[in-house]
């Protein structure tokens, strides 16, 4: 997972594609509360989903972990908090959200909890599961962009 600013997103050295949406990102987020939500194609590929709902206590949600897509999370308005863990040995739960989605109702042995306000953004990739839409003191609306990257995207700059 990176978690970092909105502003230094161009400098997490993924590729030429992730430069791409990555600027691409930048000029959706900044649009803050009164972006449309919908959805929005980005280059390569990859869209952009705008959504508003109320967010969850813990006891409601569930992990997902995508196999082929890279998430990239970013809060428009309000706040939430997201759980993010490995999802190597988790076993799955019966439901799936499609081909590249499947959901965890075990709770990992360890996990890092996120706050996502606007102006933070965070990349997840395949094998992190990630429970979002968290309450952050009680239940509340949020507004966010969420955008699916294809992962073969997403390569270090080589080495120099």
């Amino acid at each position: 997972m990176i978690l970092d600013r909105l502003e230094h997103i161009a400098r997490w050295p993924l590729g030429t594609a992730w430069a791409e949406i990555g600027a691409e990102l930048g000029q959706l987020a900044a649009e803050g509360a009164g972006l449309p939500e919908g959805e929005y194609s980005l280059p390569h590929g990859a869209k952009a989903f705008v959504q508003t709902y109320v967010s969850r206590d813990q006891a409601e949600g569930l992990y997902e972990n995508h196999h082929i897509m890279a998430d990239v999370q970013t809060v428009l308005d309000g706040e939430e908090y997201m759980l993010v863990a490995d999802a190597e040995g988790l076993a799955p739960d019966a439901r799936r959200g499609g081909s590249d989605t499947e959901f965890f109702r075990e709770t990992p042995p360890a996990s890092a909890r996120v706050l996502l306000r606007p102006g933070i953004f965070a990349l997840l990739l395949p094998g992190e599961a990630h429970m979002p839409c968290l309450a952050a003191d009680r239940p509340a609306t949020v507004k966010k962009l969420v955008a699916k990257i294809p992962a073969v995207l997403l390569s270090p700059a080589p080495e120099r």
